[in-house]
Formats: structure tokens, C-alpha cells, sequence
């Protein structure tokens, strides 16, 4: 539940998905936030008969946490986002939300459909409501594909935010890359 002191405040909602800075409201005092670290390259194909797959490049580290103790004075809150897997670097980039909430970048997969690893979380301040989603309730954040086409990952939007950090699909040739991460501020201001 996010709470606010101040009577008549609005649910807001601001999502990042490059770096800025989130402002916080003088009269806000907690905010969920949601954070999703870049996702890992998939993998070029590996020769094995009777198909060549590439594996899956990881997700990004994902989290939900309710950040209470904001203040709006200073109330300005920098944010990284971490970009996703391409030919250098693979893995995924770290996702930042100031110094209280990081999630790192998922690795890239390996040939022969090894996935990459998920990236991780580290919460400085704040608790977690959600950190982890698994594959078969949350498929929009599992690992991209291994297979012998190499699916891409889902491109991030406002509007889709389940693509954002995603790992890339390995594939015959070269893999897919990741998609960047994202963070997402809920809040009553």
C-alpha cells in the first residue's frame, strides 16, 4: 500500500527507460518502485545434429519494492538504466534507482542452448514486494528463446512494459541482443 500524509493526492506513475532523475513531491513520503536490469545477448548457434541452437541470453535482475522515508526536500532521486546484451558488452547493463535499489544485467547465453544467467538485486534501503518471477507464472519476464530461430526480445514500451529487460533469443548464426532495462516510480503526489 502506498500511503501519503497530505489528504487529496493522486496515484502517479513515471517510468524510465533512459537515465534521469525522478523528483520526488514535498508530500511524498513512500513509492513502489519497480526496477529491471538490461538483459543478455542470446547466444550464435553452436553445430550440433540434427539442429544448431544458440542459448537464451538472461533477464535482468526484476523487483518490486516499497521505498518508505522519501523526502521532498532534497527529493531528487538519479536513475541508470542498464542497456541490454549486443556484440560488446553481452551481458546486460546495471539499473539503478539512486543508491537504494540496483539490479544488474543478465549474462549472455551460450552455444548449444546454455541460457544466461538472471541478473540480481540489491536493495540498499526499502522492501521487497515482489523479486522474483518465474518463467512459467511471468513469461513476459523469463529468458529470451533457444531455439533454431532465435525469437528477439520483445521491444520496451510505455504501453508494454513486459518487454523491458528481457534477454535475446540465440539463434542458427549470431544471437539476438537484450532488451535495456527500466525503472517504473508509483506514487501519490
Amino acid at each position: 500500500t502506498i500511503a501519503n500524509t497530505a489528504a487529496g493526492g493522486n496515484l502517479q506513475m513515471q517510468v524510465f527507460s533512459s537515465p534521469g532523475t525522478w523528483t520526488c513531491p514535498a508530500s511524498t513520503t513512500t513509492a513502489r518502485i519497480t526496477i529491471f536490469g538490461g538483459g543478455g545477448k542470446g547466444a550464435g548457434g553452436q553445430s550440433l545434429i540434427p539442429v544448431s541452437t544458440g542459448g537464451s541470453g538472461g533477464k535482468g535482475g526484476i523487483a518490486t519494492v516499497l521505498v518508505t522515508g522519501l523526502s521532498g526536500t532534497p527529493g531528487v532521486y538519479p536513475i541508470t538504466i542498464g542497456s541490454g546484451g549486443s556484440p560488446s558488452p553481452t551481458t546486460g547493463g546495471t539499473t539503478s534507482f539512486s543508491t537504494l535499489i540496483s539490479a544488474t544485467g543478465g549474462s549472455a547465453g551460450g552455444g548449444g542452448s546454455v541460457a544466461g544467467t538472471p541478473g540480481t538485486v540489491t536493495i540498499s534501503s526499502g522492501t521487497a514486494i515482489r523479486n522474483s518471477f518465474s518463467s512459467a507464472a511471468n513469461a513476459q519476464w523469463a529468458n529470451g528463446d533457444t531455439n533454431t530461430t532465435g525469437t528477439a526480445a520483445v521491444a520496451y514500451s510505455t504501453t508494454g512494459i513486459y518487454g523491458a529487460g528481457l534477454g535475446g533469443g540465440g539463434n542458427n548464426s549470431s544471437g539476438n541482443g537484450g532488451i535495456g532495462g527500466a525503472v517504473i516510480v508509483e506514487f501519490i503526489g
